[in-house]
């Protein structure tokens, strides 16, 4: 059993703290989405109201999933925690295998139809319904979820893995939403609603949190060498340019109207701030690096190591040894000259 200290010292950790929220804002998108379907304010579960709504089983998987990781990390020692945890992926993972199955085998299972019996029809296909995409989604996070709670080391890492490519599926979906182009609409297939693709997205970071920095794809950014600074410094401006940049280019008033042009300008502008980041990596690169020639070439007195009990028994005992010696080496000497002196004068004449 854990205690509390040992409890508040794991959500201390700052990726703790950044899992909980992520399960909490997980929860709040799955709530929204159940009151959006009592109260029949549909914006709440779609953002828009020409995007396709959160199924209620979504919502509702999203609740389960959310809560089981904020039980789990205020308390993942304790039973009740981890039983929770686990019932809610178990939970979970088969809703979400049983409509894939009706998926692939084109059988009318009638699991949803207990939360909405009759949904409204969403261009070829029903609002109400869990996108095939979404239920794969919420098979692997469940799976993930699952790992994370063996206590083996290398299914932290699968879990991570697992997480890593649920949250960039739907950042995809997300970026479609993004630039106007949903995914799937006008087709046969349920999409997926903007709502859950942004729930997993949340999901998957606070799973990908949970595994720590140990693990893929953490671990590259984490520590102080060039190679993490580099990752850290570089990477989110280079996605925040790609991204916004189709974006603000329609609303920058630009002095030409020749599209070439303002493509140019565009990659000058680009260029200029990716230069700008690098002069300011280098300058941090090449500070940290005289600071640790200067802390290497002296070291304050505070760290010079004392000598130890055994090296000053070592020292006692030398000393009385070296003045045995030298008294042993004057007495030899005094007794050869002694000798001498006699000797010299037993031959001398009389």
């Amino acid at each position: 059993m854990a205690t509390e200290g040992t409890c508040r010292t794991q959500i201390r950790s700052p990726y703790a703290r950044f899992a909980l929220l992520c399960g909490v804002i997980t929860a709040g998108f799955g709530g929204l989405g159940l009151v959006s379907w009592v109260t029949g304010v549909q914006s709440l579960a779609s953002i828009r109201a020409q995007y396709i709504p959160m199924a209620p089983s979504s919502a509702l998987a999203f609740l389960f999933l959310g809560g089981a990781l904020v039980l789990w990390i205020q308390g993942p020692s304790r039973r009740v925690g981890r039983f929770g945890a686990v019932a809610a992926a178990l939970c979970v993972l088969c809703v979400s295998l049983l409509i894939l199955v009706g998926f692939f085998s084109r059988l009318d299972i009638g699991l949803e139809e207990v939360l909405i019996r009759d949904p409204q029809p969403f261009g070829a296909t029903r609002t109400g319904r869990m996108s095939p995409i979404t239920a794969l989604s919420f098979l692997l996070t469940s799976v993930a979820l699952l790992l994370l709670l063996s206590p083996a080391r290398p299914a932290t890492g699968k879990a991570a893995a697992l997480a890593s490519f649920v949250a960039a599926a739907n950042l995809v979906v997300l970026l479609g939403y993004f630039y106007g182009a949903p995914l799937l609409y006008g087709g046969e297939i349920i999409p997926v609603a903007a709502t859950t693709a942004l729930s997993f997205l949340c999901f998957g970071a606070g799973l990908i949190a949970v595994a720590g920095p140990e693990h893929f794809p953490l671990r590259p950014f984490v520590g102080s060498s060039t190679h993490a600074l580099l990752l850290r410094a570089f990477l989110p401006p280079v996605i925040v340019t790609v991204l916004l940049g189709d974006l603000l280019s329609p609303l920058i008033v630009w002095p030409a109207t020749h599209p070439a042009l303002q493509s140019a300008l565009t990659v000058l502008v680009s260029a200029v701030a990716v230069c700008v980041v690098a002069a300011l990596v280098a300058r941090t690169i090449v500070t940290r690096s005289i600071a640790r020639r200067r802390r290497g070439n002296r070291t304050p007195s505070s760290r010079r190591r004392s000598p130890s009990a055994s090296e000053q028994r070592r020292h006692y005992e030398r000393t009385p040894r070296r003045s045995t010696i030298s008294t042993t080496t004057r007495r030899a000497g005094t007794t050869r000259s002694t000798r001498t002196a006699c000797s010299c004068a037993s031959t001398t004449p009389n």
